[in-house]
């Protein structure tokens, strides 16, 4: 069975798919730090919105040397709904840790230089 969070049913391992969740969704959980603040604002619909990016660093370990080093740093766009949304703009703020759970989703989109198309892959929280 699953448990309510944030305004989203959240599916236990097997559990029933709800609220129009479709099945093969690509679920993410991304460790970081928020890299802006959060931007929220009321939908037309008069539903609760927040924004913000999380940066994200691999950590290496090399065995010759015995030191970690940083590998490439990955920035997420984030989107927040309904009470998660308030949640998100009432407790966190540029440089916090933070660790998202939720949906994955491609877009193209044009990119300014020279109009090439580039992809962008929000994510959509569930659970933070």
């Amino acid at each position: 069975m699953g448990r309510r969070q944030a305004g989203l049913f959240l599916r236990a391992p097997g559990g029933p798919v709800r609220n129009g969740g479709m099945m093969n969704e690509t679920i993410v959980t991304v460790a970081g730090n928020l890299v802006s603040d959060v931007e929220q604002k009321v939908t037309s619909r008069g539903e609760a919105m927040a924004r913000f990016r999380v940066a994200s660093t691999v950590k290496r370990y090399d065995r010759s040397t015995g030191t970690w080093s940083d590998g490439d740093t990955a920035y997420w766009n984030v989107t927040a709904w309904r009470r998660a949304a308030q949640n998100a703009a009432a407790s966190l703020a540029k440089g916090h840790p933070v660790v998202v759970h939720g949906r994955l989703r491609q877009r193209t989109v044009d990119r300014e230089v020279a109009g090439a198309p580039g992809v962008t892959m929000p994510v959509t929280y569930t659970d933070v």
